[in-house]
Protein backbone atom coordinates (compact mmCIF):
# COMPACT_ATOMS: atom_id res chain seq x y z
CA UNK A 1 0.00 0.00 0.00
CA UNK A 2 1.04 4.00 -0.66
CA UNK A 3 1.01 6.15 2.03
CA UNK A 4 -0.92 9.16 1.20
CA UNK A 5 -1.57 12.92 2.27
CA UNK A 6 -4.35 15.32 0.82
CA UNK A 7 -3.60 18.78 2.03
CA UNK A 8 -5.48 22.39 1.85
CA UNK A 9 -2.19 24.20 -0.44
CA UNK A 10 -3.90 27.22 0.53
CA UNK A 11 -3.98 26.43 4.45
CA UNK A 12 -1.06 24.39 5.26
CA UNK A 13 1.38 25.85 7.50
CA UNK A 14 4.18 24.59 9.53
CA UNK A 15 3.82 26.47 13.31
CA UNK A 16 6.55 24.08 15.02
CA UNK A 17 9.56 26.26 16.07
CA UNK A 18 13.23 24.89 17.65
CA UNK A 19 11.96 25.88 20.74
CA UNK A 20 8.64 24.32 20.61
CA UNK A 21 9.13 21.56 18.17
CA UNK A 22 5.76 19.35 18.95
CA UNK A 23 3.43 21.43 17.07
CA UNK A 24 0.71 20.04 14.14
CA UNK A 25 0.98 21.18 10.94
CA UNK A 26 -2.45 22.72 10.26
CA UNK A 27 -3.92 21.96 6.53
CA UNK A 28 -3.50 18.90 6.28
CA UNK A 29 -6.58 17.05 5.49
CA UNK A 30 -6.47 13.59 5.11
CA UNK A 31 -3.73 10.97 5.88
CA UNK A 32 -3.56 7.27 4.74
CA UNK A 33 -1.20 4.78 5.89
CA UNK A 34 -1.01 1.29 4.54
CA UNK A 35 -4.13 1.90 2.89
CA UNK A 36 -5.86 2.72 6.30
CA UNK A 37 -7.22 6.67 7.01
CA UNK A 38 -5.12 7.61 9.92
CA UNK A 39 -6.71 11.72 9.77
CA UNK A 40 -10.11 12.84 8.60
CA UNK A 41 -10.74 15.82 8.40
CA UNK A 42 -8.13 17.32 10.31
CA UNK A 43 -8.25 15.05 13.56
CA UNK A 44 -6.51 11.70 14.23
CA UNK A 45 -8.85 8.59 14.13
CA UNK A 46 -6.61 6.59 16.71
CA UNK A 47 -5.87 3.65 14.03
CA UNK A 48 -2.08 2.95 13.33
CA UNK A 49 -1.60 0.70 10.78
CA UNK A 50 2.40 1.42 10.04
CA UNK A 51 5.35 0.05 11.65
CA UNK A 52 8.80 1.27 13.32
CA UNK A 53 11.24 1.53 11.22
CA UNK A 54 14.67 2.43 12.91
CA UNK A 55 18.07 2.51 11.73
CA UNK A 56 21.59 0.05 12.87
CA UNK A 57 22.36 2.56 15.76
CA UNK A 58 18.56 2.57 17.42
CA UNK A 59 18.64 1.47 21.08
CA UNK A 60 15.40 1.07 22.93
CA UNK A 61 14.85 2.97 25.96
CA UNK A 62 13.97 0.91 28.64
Amino acid sequence: YADVVLFDLAAIQDHATFEDPHQYTTGVVHVFVNGVQVLKDGEHTNKKPGRLVVGPGYQLKK
